[in-house]
């Protein structure tokens, strides 16, 4: 996955910003800048794009100066393709949104899938470093930066070595087979002490069994009272409520007697009089409004028969009406025919007008059968052009002429000029010949002088190897001699052989090397170089001459070229004046023609005859717009005499006296009947909606008629009184039983059911005697409470003696106490031996790591750390044998990392975690974030640092934040994106 593209909507300090990130075969960007540039916030940026970040941490973030925090990431990936990553503070809660390259929209899980399930921790360990990782590491004391390094070595991150040692600190805490603190060892020791105190409680549990029954019996004792207690006050309670009751059956018993004394009403209908007068109430409007409309009725049968008199008959009316509408239309022809005969008017002084400016001889009569075909105005225009084209081509081929005579006799005069300066051929072939002489007697000299230096090297260099090979002999000759005595002396005859083939060997190089230089020798033999009689000034004459021979030579074939050129162009002139005047010829017909057919254009010239054409053409359009207008104007005339003929007739029908105005007669006429019409109508509708509404009212009154008849029948009575008096009585019955029904409900919450029968015959005690009997309950429950009291005093001494010997632990709650201190070991003994395991877990897997995966990231580290120290260290050995891990010099020498100096240790740190992220790149492939990870490094480290990056650029693409533009001037920068930020 490479990064391509970033805009940040709003992230700190940046909005509105783009950056673009090198995916070239080298993707390798450098991000330079300032301090406070805003480096670790693209850096920042780019992490919250790919993993988000929590809300508290994005609050951070917000822009200063308004507007949404988040942006968008252009990535490009192998499986996917380019795809687009944004995320907004506010939107989603911060999730992703990523759109892939044909615009579909994918939610937060693909992002995951994408990343392949790497988070932002993972990303940090692996692919991600700065400077203040180099701080922490020179925190760590010397014993422990060896574990360290092996975890980032490992996961990139001191994770492992941090949680490592957090379990042992874990295990101490809870056990130490000698230690007194530890939370085992504390929990031991209590339960030997509870044990103790239980063994002592076990002799007093007999005593105490004892009182707790005298316990249980003095609260039964105590709750038995209580109970009868309680029955005497509800006793009590009911008879002071039934005092207070005694005014409430009195009135109960009286209001009982007097509803027995009214006669029934139990046939009267329910709230009677209440519906008698609500359908009073109802048919009196009803019946007022009946009366009005029969005097409505009676009026309205007057008008219409009145109006219908004087109505006329009603064709003769639709033949006014008709004429009436007609009278704006014969209004707007009488102002159609003055406007038409102004517009004839105008159109035929127009006409007259262009006729005279135009002065071809044509009249007004001639424009009717004047006409032209579809064609004559594109032929005319062609003629014109054709014209136009043939002067422009007739006065240019007469400029070319002019222009070919002019260039042509320079020309010639320069020919003649060359030839009277070029040498014969005989003089010229005699010096070409001298000059090859003395050029082959340079060479010859220049290759001996080559010969002789080159000569003299080799003699030196063969005189080495002669003496070299003689040397060699001596040795051979002495090994040889060597091995023959030792072989003779030790009867070993391979020794014998080998000190004959020693003596072959010194021989046979000895012999070669005579041979090689004598031949030599005779191939490097000098020979006499030839002598020339020619000076170098005489040569360089000739040499001259010869050169401005070929000079004019060129010259004279490039003038005749140029003279053939223009030879040809004259030619090809001649032609086009042929052609030119066969198309005038032709002109000259077509104009004849048109001429003939359209005398008038003999008083125009032909390059006028266009123009000539829109001007006829807009004239004939005039001329039939004169035709039509004229056309309208007799159509408008014959309709205003039409009209006045069929109006005067029409009021000679009606009897009407005309005036100096008829359609005023006409108009005043039928706007009068209409009027009368219209209040005919009026009143014919409005008689019907009476007979409607008399209707309706009596549709209305009916059903409040039927419901009045059923009430008094209902109530068994003939007329309207006497309905009256008997819904008194039914009212007086009914307040009656409310009353008896409030007093029942009064009394329910005092008596019984039962005794309230007996209360409505008059049976029920008096107030004195209910108070006689709630004195004798008084003492009752007195004598009650004293022997609660005593039973009270005795249970509170002996709970006293129990609390006692409760307080001093009895041997029930040591053995609970002593059973939950063992619950209480047995879960620290399960979270020790928790702690315990997971120690030898990551011990084991530790080792697996060490053994399977290890071996290749520390192969790749020593590469990286021997070229970052020049390689004064060439290799970095593994944890073994309970070894940490060690680094090799160049001498062999293996140091601890506590040995190391800082800066070596930085570089082992930094060559740790590129070896990592590379060999994980493998099958995660992300970009690699730098930011300032080696600002400590000298000039030569730093330039081999670049050109590591730049080598692991080419698989994986790297990005650098740096604030030292210094490291970057000494370096190739031709594979590097360096951005600068203002």
């Amino acid at each position: 996955m490479n990064i391509k593209r970033a805009y940040i909507y709003g992230f700190g300090k940046w909005q509105n910003h783009t950056i673009e990130f090198s995916t070239s075969d080298h993707p390798f960007t450098v991000i330079a800048g300032d301090n406070e540039s805003g480096k670790s916030t693209i850096r920042q940026f780019l992490l919250f794009m790919l993993f988000g970040l929590p809300p508290r941490k994005r609050q951070a973030f917000l822009p200063k100066t308004g507007g949404r925090m988040g942006g968008s990431l252009t990535i490009v990936t192998e499986q996917y393709g380019e795809l687009s990553i944004e995320r907004i503070h506010d939107r989603n809660n911060g999730e992703a949104t990523v759109y892939d390259s044909i615009g579909n929209e994918h939610d937060q899980q693909a992002l995951k899938n994408i990343l392949n399930g790497v988070d932002l921790e993972t990303f940090r360990s692996i692919y991600s470093f700065d400077s203040n990782d180099l701080s922490k590491l020179h925190t760590i004391g010397d014993q422990e930066l060896g574990d360290v390094l092996l975890g980032i070595g490992m996961t990139g991150t001191d994770k492992i070595y941090a949680a490592e040692k957090q379990l042992s600190k874990q295990l101490d805490q809870q056990f130490k087979v000698q230690g007194k603190n530890p939370e085992i060892n504390k929990q031991l020791a209590e339960l030997e002490q509870i044990n103790a105190l239980l063994n002592e409680a076990e002799s007093k549990e007999h005593t105490y069994g004892e009182q707790k029954q005298k316990i249980y019996d003095l609260s039964k004792e105590v709750t038995t009272i209580q109970t009868k207690i309680k029955d005497v006050k509800n006793n009590k309670s009911d008879l002071e409520k039934r005092i207070q009751a005694t005014s409430l059956m009195a009135d109960y018993y009286k209001t009982t007697i007097q509803l027995q004394d009214l006669p029934d009403t139990s046939g009267f209908p329910k709230n009677g009089l209440e519906r008698y007068q609500h359908l009073k109430d109802q048919l009196m409007p009803l019946r007022s409004e009946q009366s009005v409309l029969k005097e409505n009725q009676q009026t309205t049968e007057q008008q219409i028969s009145k109006l219908q008199q004087q109505q006329l008959p009603q064709a003769m009316l639709e033949q006014a009406g008709r004429l009436a509408d007609k009278v704006p239309f014969y209004q707007q022809a009488k102002n159609h025919v003055e406007e038409k005969q102004s517009q004839v008017g105008q159109i035929e002084q127009r006409i007259q007008k262009d006729l005279d400016e135009l002065h071809v001889g044509l009249q007004k009569d001639d424009l009717e059968n004047l006409s032209f075909p579809f064609h004559i105005e594109e032929q005319w225009n062609a003629i014109k052009q054709d014209m136009d084209h043939l002067k422009l081509e007739s006065d240019k081929l007469n400029d070319e002429r002019e222009a070919l005579t002019n260039q042509k006799r320079p020309l010639q005069e320069k020919v003649k000029n060359v030839r009277d300066h070029l040498l014969d051929k005989e003089t010229y072939d005699q010096l070409k010949n001298k000059l090859e002489e003395k050029r082959h007697y340079d060479q010859v000299q220049s290759l001996n002088e080559q010969q002789s230096k080159q000569a003299k090297k080799w003699r030196n260099n063969w005189n080495v190897r002669e003496k070299q090979s003689k040397n060699g002999l001596i040795v051979g000759v002495l090994l040889s001699l060597l091995f023959l005595v030792i072989g003779i002396i030790s009867t070993t005859s391979p020794l014998v052989w080998l000190a004959g083939f020693f003596l072959v060997i010194a021989m046979g190089q000895y012999v070669l090397v005579k041979q090689s230089v004598r031949l030599m020798k005779e191939m490097l033999t000098e020979e006499s170089p030839t002598v020339s009689d020619l000076s170098e000034e005489e040569a360089t004459r000739i040499a001259k001459q010869l050169s401005d021979q070929q000079k004019s030579l060129q010259e004279l074939e490039n003038l005749t070229s140029q003279l053939n050129q223009l030879t040809m162009q004259e030619q090809r002139l001649e032609e086009r004046q042929r052609l030119l005047n066969q198309r005038s010829r032709r002109l000259d017909e077509q104009v004849a023609n048109q001429m003939q057919n359209y005398p008038f254009l003999t008083e125009v010239e032909v390059s006028f005859w266009p123009k000539l054409y829109h001007r006829l053409q807009q004239l004939l359009a005039v001329h039939h717009q004169l035709v039509d207008e004229r056309s309208e104007l007799t159509n408008w005339q014959q309709e205003v005499l039409d009209f006045e003929a069929e109006l005067y007739e029409l009021l000679k029908e009606l009897n009407v006296n005309r005036s100096e105005d008829p359609i005023s007669d006409l108009t005043d006429f039928v706007e009068q009947q209409q009027a009368n019409q219209q209040q005919l109508t009026y009143q014919m509708q409005w008689q019907q909606q009476i007979k409607d509404q008399k209707k309706q009212i009596d549709q209305q009154m009916k059903p409040f008629q039927e419901e009045l008849s059923a009430l008094l029948e209902r109530a068994g009575v003939l007329d309207e009184e006497a309905f009256i008096q008997k819904a008194e009585i039914d009212q007086q019955r009914q307040q009656l039983e409310n009353k008896l029904t409030e007093l029942y409900y009064q009394l329910r919450t005092f008596v019984h059911e039962e005794e309230l029968v007996q209360v409505a015959k008059g049976q029920f005690k008096s107030k004195e005697e209910l108070e006689e009997a709630l004195s004798v309950t008084d003492e009752q429950l007195e004598g009650l409470e004293v022997s609660l009291e005593e039973k009270r005093q005795t249970l509170s001494d002996v709970k006293s003696l129990v609390n006692q010997m409760e307080q001093s632990e009895t041997y029930s709650d040591l053995k609970h106490r002593f059973n939950n201190e063992v619950d209480t070991l047995k879960d620290q003994a399960k979270q020790w031996a928790v702690y315990q395991v997971a120690k030898e877990m990551l011990g084991k897997t530790k080792q697996l790591y060490q053994d399977n995966y290890l071996p290749q990231v520390f192969k790749q580290t020593s590469i990286y750390l021997a070229r970052l120290t020049s390689r004064n260290y060439i290799k970095v050995w593994p944890p073994t044998n309970g070894k940490g891990i060690q680094v090799e010099d160049n001498k062999g020498i293996r140091f601890d990392v506590s040995e190391l100096s800082q800066g070596t240790n930085d570089q082992l740190y930094i060559a740790l975690r590129l070896a990592l992220s590379r060999l994980l790149n493998q099958t995660y492939t992300f970009p690699f974030f730098m930011d300032d990870a080696f600002v400590h490094f000298d000039a030569a480290r730093s330039a081999e640092m670049f050109a590591i990056l730049q080598e692991i650029s080419t698989e994986q693409q790297i990005i650098l934040f740096t604030c030292h533009t210094s490291q970057l001037k000494d370096i190739d920068k031709s594979s590097m994106d360096i951005q600068f930020l203002s």
